[in-house]
């Protein structure tokens, strides 16, 4: 059988098929159209995002029959050689494999030789920083001089091993981590041609674990194929993948919340027993717990929240955006104590009755002060109206600039939130401390008891503003979103 994996079948032939590299791909096109191309170039950048295959589209377009050109024709024979690895001009070579300097001077001997039947003899090297410190050495001077027939190009995911006398003599490319939307697309197309059935969630689920590598993606894509009969569903790829299903994470994160500490580890114990690494396990939460929150401030893809829309998740988004940061920060801090620890499953354990002892404490306050206002409220007598001397609070706050301009500017803005003939609660939008320091308060003690004919207890409170309020707000959100290098795409009001 001459079966051809996804990732090979469906591999770029030309520039346009590249998938999200406009950046490099536009340079170089501009570069061949202007004859400005140079004689040595640095392709860096995670694994799988179309480095060794840009390398071989630039060698096709420098020594297209019809060319050099933007885009390689496919068509004559020096594309099709190169397209199938039996070119003479265009040599692949394993860096970490051929990382002597013997491989070194063999390749300095033969680029003094003339392509075969192509304009430039092209040199492909990948994962070129394995190459030795006395290889890259003997390499240099070539690289510094080379044939005007030569042209080099280094593909490495740790430009950071490379020499800087080597960086220095190369153009450098960065390529990027193909978007989410993008992988989802690509998976989707590949999936068509393929005529593969597969559900919606997990397009997103495979393009999430690929973690913006597409070969990864289309490898996923292939395991797939062959495990699962019929449509392939989320489910099956989070099983395959070990990871742990989204329905799994929200049950956990709910019991979690509620101080269920025997339900937290009869669900870590579940998964324990299915294979379920534990570092990936609290990886999932945080990627979870992320979801979450920006669905409830409105960021993040479209797909992720069309899939957290849905009736199962609505007691989790009910969870706080300050409590949900929480919860992301705590599961980080026990990631790196699961990681550092030689028993994990126990350290798991203990982080968890931790955090859940906290949650349950939490939640009892909580619970014990609502009872309590509930049970001061049935106690409480009836309020009695105001006097029928005092004016409204506006009227009073006007008739104060008498005695004082600075009394007049503090109080401007309150108002009252409880009146009894005793007592006055007034909300102030500055520091309720402030009112204090004020000389003339005790003339407003004066004026009101000759309004009134005694003279009450004042309380002052500070109530912030809705502005001050939601600068808080945003203030959370900002943070979120620098945690996690996000953009606002658009705002909901989702609970």
């Amino acid at each position: 059988m001459n079966y051809q994996v996804l990732s090979r079948k469906w591999r770029p032939q030309f520039f346009r098929e590249v998938v999200g590299q406009e950046h490099v791909v536009l340079t170089l096109q501009n570069a061949i159209k202007r004859g400005r191309v140079g004689h040595a170039y640095l392709f860096s950048g995670p694994r799988g995002v179309g480095k060794t295959t840009t390398a071989r589209i630039l060698a096709k377009a420098l020594n297209c029959k019809k060319g050099p050109a933007p885009e390689p024709c496919n068509e004559c024979g020096n594309c099709k050689s190169i397209t199938e690895g039996r070119s003479m001009d265009v040599l692949e070579i394993d860096g970490a494999s051929h990382r002597g300097v013997e491989e070194v001077r063999a390749l300095r001997e033969n680029v003094k030789f003339s392509p075969t039947s192509s304009l430039y003899k092209v040199y492909i090297i990948d994962e070129v920083h394995m190459l030795t410190n006395e290889a890259f050495n003997a390499l240099l001077k070539t690289l510094e001089e080379p044939p005007e027939h030569v042209r080099f190009i280094f593909a490495t995911t740790s430009p950071h091993k490379v020499p800087l006398t080597i960086l220095s003599r190369c153009q450098r490319f960065d390529f990027h981590k193909i978007p989410l939307k993008l992988l989802v697309e690509t998976l989707k197309n590949v999936s068509q041609r393929e005529n593969i059935k597969i559900a919606e969630g997990a397009f997103l689920r495979i393009a999430r674990i690929s973690d913006g590598s597409l070969r990864d993606a289309e490898s996923i894509l292939d395991q797939l194929v062959s495990y699962v009969e019929g449509e392939i569903q989320e489910k099956d790829v989070d099983y395959l993948m070990g990871k742990v299903g989204r329905e799994h994470l929200s049950e956990f994160i709910l019991y979690l919340e509620k101080g269920e500490i025997g339900k937290c580890w009869s669900k870590v114990e579940e998964l324990s027993q299915e294979g379920k690494p534990l570092e990936g396990f609290l990886d999932d939460c945080g990627e979870f717990l992320k979801d979450v929150l920006f669905l409830k401030i409105g960021i993040g893809d479209s797909e992720t929240r069309n899939l957290l829309q849905g009736e199962i998740y609505r007691e989790i988004r009910n969870i706080r955006e300050e409590r949900l940061i929480e919860l992301m920060e705590n599961l980080v801090e026990l990631r790196e104590r699961v990681r550092r620890s030689d028993t994990p499953l126990l350290t798991l354990e203990a982080g968890l009755a931790r955090l859940s002892r906290k949650e349950a404490g939490a939640v009892k306050v909580k619970k014990d002060k609502a009872e309590k206002a509930e049970k001061v409220e049935e106690q409480r007598p009836e309020a009695k109206p105001p006097s029928p001397q005092e004016d409204s609070w506006e009227q009073v706050v006007k008739e104060v600039k008498k005695l004082g301009n600075l009394l007049y500017a503090v109080l401007k803005g309150s108002k009252v939130r409880e009146m009894k003939e005793d007592k006055i609660v007034i909300a102030m939008p500055c520091n309720a401390a402030y009112f204090n320091t004020i000389p003339q308060k005790d003339k407003l003690s004066a004026w009101i008891k000759g309004k009134l004919g005694k003279e009450p207890e004042f309380i002052f409170r500070e109530e912030k503003s809705k502005k001050e309020k939601k600068a808080k707000y945003d203030k959370i959100v900002e943070e979120a979103m620098r945690l996690f290098n996000a953009k606002v795409v658009r705002k909901e009001n989702n609970g």
